[in-house]
């Protein structure tokens, strides 16, 4: 079992609680009037510029539009790609048996290469439209802030 060490600033800060709660406490439990009850009631009232929330929504969606766009252009440039890499790899296959197994295995070799190549530039492209999406949405919150 740990052991829980109680540092002098925590166990004062304890203490204030204990002590700062405990007449709220008794406080509730006092009988009061209705009257008087009434007059600590608090009432709550909201304001809301319904005009700013409307912008900022616009502005969000057209951020998400365009995002969108460009997630699609970059998702069929990738498909088409991947159509390559895919022949590529059957017609490499295909030569295996053609092939000396050095041969084989450079090529192999730089197939290998050209496809993790591949995949970090999905990755970074990726990356770049999410960290594109948060900045803007950062512009939009700080320009509703105003």
């Amino acid at each position: 079992m740990k052991k829980i060490r109680f540092t002098p600033i925590s166990l004062l800060i304890c203490m204030m609680a204990f002590i700062g709660f405990a007449p709220a406490s008794f406080a509730q439990t006092d009988a009061t009037t209705p009257a008087a009850e009434k007059s600590m009631e608090v009432k709550r009232i909201a304001l809301v510029d319904l005009d700013g929330v409307l912008r900022a929504a616009d502005a969000n969606n057209r951020v998400r539009e365009l995002l969108d766009g460009q997630r699609a252009k970059f998702q069929e440039e990738f498909r088409a790609i991947e159509v390559g890499l895919q022949q590529s790899e059957r017609d490499l296959l295909a030569k295996r048996e053609l092939m000396a197994k050095d041969e084989y295995d450079k090529l192999v070799t730089a197939f290998q290469a050209r496809v993790s190549s591949v995949q970090k530039e999905i990755q970074y492209k990726r990356q770049s439209i999410d960290n594109a999406y948060q900045k803007a949405l950062a512009i939009s919150v700080a320009w509703r802030s105003k």
